[in-house]
């Protein structure tokens, strides 16, 4: 008798749970909350069974009743982030103090158009809590990119084509630009030159001063101009035409 009354109960179950979670053929489905909140408004408004919900999204039954139990958090979810795939907001931030320090400093700099790097971002959160993350180096690399994710900000590579310069970047190099005509147009050396190609690469203006040397005919056997220039301050040598 006993062993009849567990076969039986047995049974039972496995009918249930076959009701809960139908069958399917389907790939495993990662919903948005969007979705899901729609799918919960579907049972708790329109009276749609759990089952018939299910079989058609592709999910589980008791996937179906955990959303329509974290009926609010999907609600809030969806107004923080309606892409999101699940309203748990995860682990909280450690030291979301120095995270705000962090973040306006990368606004900062990006502000003023000053290439910037994780390790920048490392290096300040350092300044700010010396013993960030127990200064374990790997936990920091994994922490600049979460914070990245987590602030939706991405690190730019620095471009030479296609660059909309910024007015002060422009203004820097209109000044360089009129500085080499001042020094060298009026001798004739940088005729026929596109100035849209002369790029002061450390975006500092640099004086120049003309110094003229006689060349005797043996050393200067064609007829042209040649202007020797000198530095007077010190500026990068990469730059090209």
């Amino acid at each position: 008798m006993f062993e009849i009354q567990t076969s039986r109960s047995v049974f039972v179950w496995s009918l249930r749970a076959s009701l809960w979670m139908p069958r399917t053929n389907r790939k495993r489905r990662h919903l948005t909350v969007t979705k899901k909140l729609d799918v919960v408004k579907q049972h708790l408004r329109d009276g749609t069974s759990v089952y018939i919900l299910a079989k058609k999204y592709g999910v589980q039954g008791n996937q179906v009743l955990r959303w329509v139990r974290d009926h609010e958090k999907l609600k809030a979810a969806v107004a923080r982030s309606p892409g999101l795939s699940s309203a748990h907001t995860g682990r909280a931030v450690a030291r979301s103090d120095v995270e705000a320090q962090v973040l306006e400093y990368f606004e900062y700099l990006r502000e003023h158009d000053v290439a910037i790097s994780t390790m920048m971002l490392v290096l300040k959160a350092r300044n700010i809590e010396p013993d960030f993350h127990g200064g374990k180096t790997k936990a920091r690399t994994s922490w600049v990119y979460q914070f990245l994710r987590r602030n939706k900000l991405s690190i730019r590579r620095p471009t030479r084509e296609g660059q909309k310069l910024s007015s002060t970047l422009a203004t820097t190099r209109n000044d360089f630009v009129a500085s080499v005509c001042e020094s060298f147009l009026p001798f004739g050396t940088l005729e026929g030159l596109d100035w849209d190609h002369v790029v002061n690469m450390d975006e500092r203006r640099s004086t120049l001063s003309q110094t003229f040397t006689p060349l005797s005919p043996a050393e200067a056997p064609r007829r042209c101009p040649c202007v020797p220039a000198r530095q007077t301050t010190r500026v990068s040598p990469h730059a090209w035409p």
